[in-house]
C-alpha cells in the first residue's frame, strides 16, 4: 500500500520498546518518511490477519526510545494490540505504554466484592498471612455509591450490588450474576487458570488428607471445587453468542496471551461448559457425601 494512499487519521494504540530496524526485521515491512509537524518521522504499514490496517510510527527526534502503534479505524485499542501481539509473536514485555478507547475508565472495577477479594487474595503474596489475614488488612471505604478496596498497591472499585429479581446475595461461589457482563479484571484465560488451579488444589488435597476428614480440609476442598465451577462460568462469558471458542482479544494480559497461545483447543465452550458442570456436580456431592462426618 502507497505510504500516501488516502485514509481516516490514525488511533495511537501503544507503544513498543523496539527499534524500526527489528520491526522491518520481525514483520517484513518497510519504513519510510512522511510528513510530521513535531520531527522527521518514519512509517511503516501492515495489514493484521483480521483485516485491521495498522501503522508502526517512528519520530527520528522524539524524547524517547520506541515504536508508536497506530491504528486506521473505530476498535477499541486494547483489542487491535492484543490481536498485534498475538498475529506477530511480540510480546507484552515490550510494549511501555497503552492506550485506552474513548469512554474507557482507567480505574479497575470488580463486578462484584467477591470478585475483588478473590482478585486481592490472587495478586498478595502467601508469606503476606492467610487469606483472612489478608482479606482483614483491606481497608474499604465509600465514594459515593461505589466502594473502593485498597490493599497495598492494589485499588478496585465496586459498585453498588445489584441483585436481580428472584436472586439471592452473591456468596464466595460466584463471582457474578449470570447477566452480569464479562469481568473487566481477570481476562478469560485467567479465569481458565484459576479453574484449573483451583482443580489442582482440590486433587493435592485429596492425596494428602482421608476421611474422616478435619472441618478445615472439608471446606477448603468445597471452597476450591466451587471456584473451580465459577472461573469456568466467568471464561464462558467472553466466548460471542453463536461462536464456539474464547477469541484471542478476551485474553488481553500477558499471562492471559501466554495461555492463549498454549491452551486455545482449551478455551472451547464445550470444555469449559464440560468443566464447570463437573465441578458443580463434584461440590454437591462433597457436601451430601462427607459432610455429616467431618471430624471438628
Amino acid at each position: 500500500m502507497s505510504i500516501d494512499t488516502p485514509r481516516e487519521a490514525p488511533t495511537p494504540v501503544a507503544r513498543l520498546d523496539m527499534r524500526p530496524i527489528d520491526v522491518e526485521a520481525l514483520l517484513g515491512l518497510e519504513f519510510v518518511a512522511v510528513a510530521n509537524d513535531l520531527a522527521p518521522a518514519t512509517l511503516a504499514l501492515g495489514r493484521m490477519t483480521g483485516g485491521t490496517l495498522v501503522g508502526f510510527a517512528h519520530l527520528d527526534h522524539g524524547p524517547e526510545r520506541g515504536v508508536d502503534v497506530v491504528q486506521f479505524g473505530e476498535r477499541r485499542p486494547r483489542d487491535v494490540l492484543t490481536e498485534l501481539l498475538y498475529d506477530t509473536g511480540i510480546t507484552h514485555d515490550t510494549v511501555t505504554w497503552t492506550a485506552l478507547g474513548p469512554r474507557e475508565d482507567d480505574r479497575m472495577w470488580a463486578r462484584s466484592m467477591s470478585e475483588a477479594r478473590l482478585y486481592i487474595l490472587l495478586r498478595t503474596p502467601s508469606d503476606q498471612g492467610s487469606d483472612d489475614e489478608v482479606l482483614e488488612a483491606v481497608v474499604t471505604s465509600q465514594v459515593g455509591p461505589d466502594r473502593v478496596m485498597r490493599y497495598g498497591d492494589i485499588e478496585l472499585w465496586v459498585p453498588p450490588e445489584r441483585i436481580p429479581p428472584g436472586m439471592a446475595p452473591l456468596g464466595s461461589a460466584n463471582y457474578s450474576y449470570p447477566d452480569d457482563p464479562p469481568s473487566t479484571i481477570f481476562d478469560a484465560a485467567n479465569w481458565f487458570m484459576i479453574s484449573q488451579t483451583a482443580g489442582l488444589q482440590v486433587k493435592m488435597l485429596l492425596e494428602e488428607h482421608q476421611p474422616p476428614y478435619a472441618a478445615w480440609a472439608y471446606h477448603d476442598v468445597l471452597r476450591y471445587l466451587q471456584r473451580a465451577a465459577a472461573a469456568a462460568e466467568e471464561a464462558l462469558k467472553f466466548i460471542p453468542p453463536g461462536a464456539d471458542e474464547v477469541p484471542v482479544t478476551a485474553c488481553w494480559t500477558a499471562d492471559g496471551l501466554d495461555t492463549y497461545r498454549r491452551h486455545a483447543d482449551k478455551l472451547r465452550r464445550d470444555n469449559l461448559e464440560r468443566n464447570a458442570e463437573s465441578c458443580r456436580v463434584a461440590a454437591g456431592e462433597w457436601r451430601r457425601t462427607v459432610g455429616p462426618i467431618i471430624q471438628d
